[in-house]
């Protein structure tokens, strides 16, 4: 599943379908325990570079903490901005 999002993220600049997918890998990882996931949501990520985007990020991470916990380790070995990184 967490392959199928990332071929469609990267496919699409349709902002909601990519916020759908963020919102939904951050909290796929964790509800079932899967790494690949965690993997696959710390890449793209990593590969945001809408500001838009990245505020919905940051208030997904804020509204959903034991997500966002359970997703940190694989986002630390990424290069994400500053302003996702204060809510980690």
């Amino acid at each position: 599943m967490a392959d199928f999002y990332e071929r469609v993220f990267r496919a699409t600049e349709d902002f909601e379908l990519r916020r759908r997918i963020l919102a939904r890998l951050l909290v796929l990882g964790p509800a079932n325990n899967r790494w690949h996931v965690g993997e696959v949501f710390a890449r793209l990520v990593a590969s945001v570079t809408d500001e838009s985007l990245m505020m919905e990020l940051r208030d997904l991470f804020q509204n959903n903490p034991r997500e966002a916990e359970w997703n940190r380790s694989y986002l630390s070995h990424k290069s994400i901005p500053a302003l996702l990184r204060k809510v980690l």
